[in-house]
């Protein structure tokens, strides 16, 4: 895990997330975020909405 910074690149990610995916913007901003951090993203969430973006390696974790 890692901090990313709030960068142009990460903003304009996450605007193509939003129309191209339908994510919200927190959801957005987070996947835009593993995308520009990283060629390979392992992204883990409990959120299955993840799955539909392309490029990320969604782990899903059950929240019990």
């Amino acid at each position: 895990m890692r901090i990313v910074e709030l960068s142009a690149a990460v903003v304009d990610a996450a605007t193509l997330l939003r129309a191209r995916d339908g994510l919200n913007t927190p959801d957005a901003l987070q996947a835009a975020s593993a995308l520009v951090a990283s060629e390979r993203p392992v992204f883990v969430t409990a959120d299955a909405g993840f799955a539909k973006v392309s490029g990320l390696d969604v782990r899903l974790i059950k929240v019990l």
